[in-house]
């Protein structure tokens, strides 16, 4: 089923560093980013492939999902299995972090940065 109503409110935005397969932005390694909350109804659906692993995720999966993300920055978690079981993008963790969503260890988040 298609999200059939929703509502967007802007609750974080800004320049952050992020390796992207479209390339730097105009101020280098990154992007300008836009964090909404939403509040919906139905189910997510990626428009023309896009984003397949698109899913509606609780804060403690947020929280599991990032936890990984550090795991991996710190290369405890190999190319293998982050490939069949992935976190988060880096970038999405300070986001998260920042709208308090979950919470993160300043060791993990810099950890996250310097895998960057």
């Amino acid at each position: 089923m298609d999200v059939i109503r929703h509502t967007l409110t802007r609750v974080a935005g800004g320049y952050r560093p992020n390796r992207c397969k479209r390339g730097d932005g105009p101020n280098g390694l990154g992007h300008v980013w836009l964090v909404f909350t939403a509040h919906a109804t139905g189910h997510p659906r990626p428009v023309d492939g896009a984003m397949p692993g698109l899913h509606w995720a609780e804060r403690e999966e947020l929280a599991e999902l990032a936890a990984r993300t550090a795991a991996r920055a710190r290369g405890t978690v190999t190319d293998a299995q982050w490939r069949d079981r992935p976190g988060l993008e880096p970038v999405w963790c300070r986001w998260i972090v920042a709208v308090g969503l979950i919470t993160m260890s300043a060791d993990d988040l810099e950890a996250i940065d310097n895998a960057l």
